[in-house]
Protein backbone atom coordinates (compact mmCIF):
# COMPACT_ATOMS: atom_id res chain seq x y z
CA UNK A 1 0.00 0.00 0.00
CA UNK A 2 2.91 2.33 0.68
CA UNK A 3 4.30 1.58 -2.90
CA UNK A 4 1.44 2.57 -4.34
CA UNK A 5 1.19 5.70 -2.76
CA UNK A 6 4.66 6.74 -3.00
CA UNK A 7 4.27 6.00 -6.94
CA UNK A 8 1.23 8.12 -6.94
CA UNK A 9 3.30 11.21 -5.43
CA UNK A 10 5.69 10.37 -7.75
CA UNK A 11 3.29 11.23 -10.80
CA UNK A 12 1.65 14.51 -9.46
CA UNK A 13 5.25 15.99 -8.40
CA UNK A 14 6.28 14.74 -11.96
CA UNK A 15 2.87 16.04 -13.87
CA UNK A 16 3.32 19.33 -11.99
CA UNK A 17 7.00 19.86 -12.54
CA UNK A 18 6.45 19.16 -16.22
CA UNK A 19 2.98 21.58 -16.29
CA UNK A 20 5.76 24.45 -14.38
CA UNK A 21 8.74 23.60 -17.22
CA UNK A 22 6.08 24.04 -20.17
CA UNK A 23 4.51 27.17 -18.96
CA UNK A 24 8.05 28.92 -18.62
CA UNK A 25 8.98 27.82 -21.99
CA UNK A 26 5.90 29.44 -22.83
CA UNK A 27 6.88 32.96 -21.80
CA UNK A 28 10.27 32.23 -24.12
CA UNK A 29 12.61 31.32 -20.48
CA UNK A 30 14.87 28.64 -21.40
CA UNK A 31 16.73 27.65 -17.92
CA UNK A 32 20.39 26.95 -17.25
CA UNK A 33 23.13 29.00 -16.33
CA UNK A 34 23.64 32.17 -18.19
CA UNK A 35 26.51 31.91 -20.76
CA UNK A 36 30.41 33.33 -19.15
CA UNK A 37 31.17 35.29 -22.18
CA UNK A 38 29.13 38.00 -24.46
CA UNK A 39 29.23 37.27 -28.13
CA UNK A 40 31.93 39.88 -29.00
CA UNK A 41 34.32 38.67 -26.12
CA UNK A 42 33.80 35.19 -27.51
CA UNK A 43 34.69 36.26 -31.03
CA UNK A 44 37.67 38.60 -29.37
CA UNK A 45 38.87 35.09 -27.27
CA UNK A 46 38.59 32.96 -30.69
CA UNK A 47 40.79 35.61 -32.70
CA UNK A 48 43.67 35.38 -29.48
CA UNK A 49 43.59 31.80 -30.28
CA UNK A 50 43.96 32.23 -34.06
CA UNK A 51 46.94 34.51 -32.75
CA UNK A 52 48.63 32.30 -30.79
CA UNK A 53 48.16 33.73 -27.48
CA UNK A 54 48.24 30.71 -24.81
CA UNK A 55 44.34 29.75 -23.30
CA UNK A 56 45.47 30.48 -19.77
CA UNK A 57 46.08 33.94 -20.71
CA UNK A 58 43.28 34.20 -22.21
CA UNK A 59 40.93 33.00 -19.72
CA UNK A 60 42.42 35.08 -17.34
CA UNK A 61 41.73 37.85 -19.76
CA UNK A 62 38.08 37.40 -19.71
CA UNK A 63 38.15 36.12 -15.98
CA UNK A 64 36.98 32.67 -17.02
CA UNK A 65 38.23 29.40 -16.42
CA UNK A 66 40.20 27.52 -19.37
CA UNK A 67 37.83 25.22 -19.67
CA UNK A 68 35.33 27.79 -21.00
CA UNK A 69 37.70 29.36 -23.26
CA UNK A 70 38.58 25.81 -24.98
CA UNK A 71 34.78 25.35 -25.30
CA UNK A 72 34.14 28.53 -26.82
CA UNK A 73 37.17 27.69 -29.26
CA UNK A 74 35.59 24.32 -30.26
CA UNK A 75 31.96 26.25 -31.08
CA UNK A 76 33.92 28.67 -34.30
CA UNK A 77 34.89 25.32 -35.26
CA UNK A 78 31.83 23.14 -35.16
CA UNK A 79 30.00 26.54 -36.76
Amino acid sequence: MMSVSATLHHEFVLAATNDGLAAARACGKTGGRPPRLAIEQIEQAQRLCEFGIPVRKIARTFKAAPAAIYRYIALKTVK
